[in-house]
C-alpha cells in the first residue's frame, strides 16, 4: 500500500518533472489527475483490500467475487466525472551500439517514456491523448543521454476522438494512437511503429462464424499542408480476415492494402531518409520523381500450443509493389516467430528472425523502420529480436540489425540494442 509519505515524495517528483519545457499545460493536467487518483486510494481502499483478502483466504469469497467487490468499492469512491478514465504508459532504458561503413563507431544510452490517457465520454464516444519523450521526428520517441544532464523534451504523441456506434464499426479522427491500430501489418517493413497517422479512419470488425473473423481498415491521412498547391494526402483501403481452428491450434491472418497518394509526386516531404529517386524542378528544388500508389499484402500463419515451452510458432511476411516506376519498385519481408505470442509475464519469451529487401522506389522513405539503416529504402538485410519476461509487465529485449545497400557502394550497417521495458 502507498503511505502518505510516498504521496508527498511522488508529489515533489511530479512537480519537478512538470517543469520540462515541452510539457506546457497537458503534462501538469495529467499528473494532477494522477495525484488525485492516488489520494482517493488511501485509508478506505486499504481497509477494503485487507478485508477482501481475508475473506478469500477463509473461502467465504471466490477470487472472481473479490474482484467485483474491490471494483465496486473503488467506483463508489471516485467522482462520477473521473469514472471511465484510464491511464497507461511505459518506460524503456536502452543501450545502443552502431557501426556503419565510412562512419565512426557509435554507442548511445537512450530512454523513452510514454504516458497515455483514455476517457470514455459515453458508451459510444471516447477521447484519448498521450505524451512521449522525443522531438519532431515521427519515427522516434527515444532521447539520447547527452548534453550534460539536459532535460529532454516532451511532446504530444497523439490526440484523437473515436466513435463506436456498434460492436462492428469504429470511426476515429485526429492524430491516432498508433499506425498498428489504424492498419494491420505483419512487420515494420513499411511502417515504423512510432508513427501516428493524422486525419480520419474507419475500422470494421465482424464475426462470420466457423472461426472466421472479417475486418477492414480505411482512412484518409494528411501528409502536409501547402499554402499555394494541393495538400499531399494519402488514403488506404485494407480488407482482411482472421481464421482460427482451435482444435488444430492454427490461426491465419491475412490482408491486402491499397495505398493511394495525392500531390506527392513533384513534392518533397519532411523527415525523408533521402533514398527515393528525386529530380530538380523549375524552382531548383529536389522533389519526388514518382508517385507511390502501392499494393501491400500481409500474412501471418501461426501454430499454437506446440509444447510446454513453446506456445506459438508463426511464419509471417509483407510485400509491397509500387505501380508507378518500372524498376526498383518492389519490397518484401519474410520472418519466423517462436516462443510466446506476446511477452507479458515472467519467463515468457519470444524470438524473431526477419529478412527484408526494400527497393529504392518501392515505398516512400519517410515511413519505414528508422532502425533499419536509418529508415531508408534501397536496403536489404537481417534482423533478430529476442524478448524475455522478467516479471509482470517487465521485459528484457535484444535487437540486432545487419543491413546493407542494394545498389551503390553496398554500404553496411550493424546495430545492436539491449533494453528493459517497464509497462504501467
Amino acid at each position: 500500500m502507498i503511505s502518505s509519505k510516498d504521496h508527498v515524495a511522488n508529489s515533489e517528483w511530479i512537480c519537478r518533472l512538470g517543469k520540462h519545457r515541452g510539457c506546457k499545460w497537458l503534462f501538469p493536467l495529467i499528473v494532477s489527475i494522477a495525484v488525485i487518483l492516488l489520494s482517493l486510494s488511501t485509508a478506505f481502499a486499504s481497509d477494503i483490500d485487507t478485508l477482501v483478502d481475508k475473506l478469500v483466504k477463509k473461502g467465504i469469497l471466490t477470487k472472481e467475487e473479490a474482484k467485483k467487490v474491490e471494483k465496486q468499492a473503488k467506483d463508489e469512491n471516485v467522482p462520477s466525472w473521473m469514472k471511465g478514465i484510464k491511464f497507461k504508459g511505459d518506460f524503456r532504458l536502452m543501450y545502443q551500439w552502431q557501426n556503419e561503413t565510412d562512419k565512426p563507431e557509435r554507442t548511445r544510452g537512450r530512454i523513452r517514456l510514454r504516458l497515455g490517457v483514455l476517457k470514455e465520454i459515453n458508451k459510444q464516444l471516447k477521447v484519448g491523448f498521450g505524451l512521449a519523450t522525443g522531438g519532431k521526428d515521427p519515427r522516434s520517441t527515444n532521447v539520447d543521454l547527452s548534453d550534460t544532464f539536459s532535460s529532454p523534451d516532451t511532446r504530444v504523441d497523439y490526440a484523437y476522438a473515436e466513435y463506436t456506434p456498434n460492436t462492428c464499426l469504429s470511426i476515429w479522427g485526429g492524430k491516432y494512437k498508433g499506425i498498428k491500430k489504424a492498419v494491420w501489418m505483419a512487420s515494420d517493413l513499411l511502417w515504423d511503429s512510432d508513427i501516428r497517422p493524422e486525419g480520419l479512419g474507419l475500422r470494421l470488425n465482424c464475426t462470420a462464424g466457423s472461426g472466421m473473423h472479417l475486418f477492414a481498415n480505411t482512412g484518409v491521412w494528411i501528409l502536409d499542408e501547402q499554402k499555394e498547391n494541393s495538400d499531399p494526402i494519402m488514403y488506404v483501403i485494407q480488407p482482411g480476415l482472421t481464421w482460427t481452428n482451435s482444435k488444430k491450434g492454427i490461426q491465419v491472418k491475412a490482408a491486402i492494402a491499397y495505398y493511394g497518394f495525392n500531390a506527392v509526386q513533384g513534392h518533397s516531404l519532411n523527415h525523408s531518409s533521402g533514398s527515393n529517386t528525386l529530380y530538380g524542378d523549375a524552382l531548383g528544388n529536389n522533389v519526388l520523381r514518382y508517385d507511390y500508389d502501392s499494393y501491400a499484402p500481409s500474412c501471418e500463419i501461426g501454430i499454437m500450443n506446440i509444447s510446454n515451452h513453446i506456445s506459438y510458432l508463426a511464419f509471417f511476411g509483407d510485400y509491397v509493389h509500387n505501380t508507378d516506376p518500372n524498376t526498383k519498385n518492389n519490397g518484401y519481408l519474410v520472418g519466423l516467430k517462436v516462443g510466446h505470442k506476446r511477452v507479458k509475464k515472467s519467463r515468457q519469451w519470444q524470438l524473431n528472425y526477419m529478412f527484408r529487401r526494400l527497393e529504392k522506389d518501392a515505398w516512400l522513405d519517410v515511413f519505414p523502420d528508422s532502425d533499419a539503416f536509418g529508415g531508408k529504402t534501397d536496403v536489404k538485410g537481417h534482423e533478430v529480436i529476442f524478448k524475455y519476461g522478467l516479471g509482470r509487465h517487465t521485459s528484457l529485449g535484444f535487437d540486432y540489425y545487419h543491413m546493407r545497400d542494394i545498389s551503390g557502394n553496398a554500404r553496411k550497417q550493424n546495430l545492436s540494442q539491449v533494453y528493459i521495458v517497464l509497462a504501467f
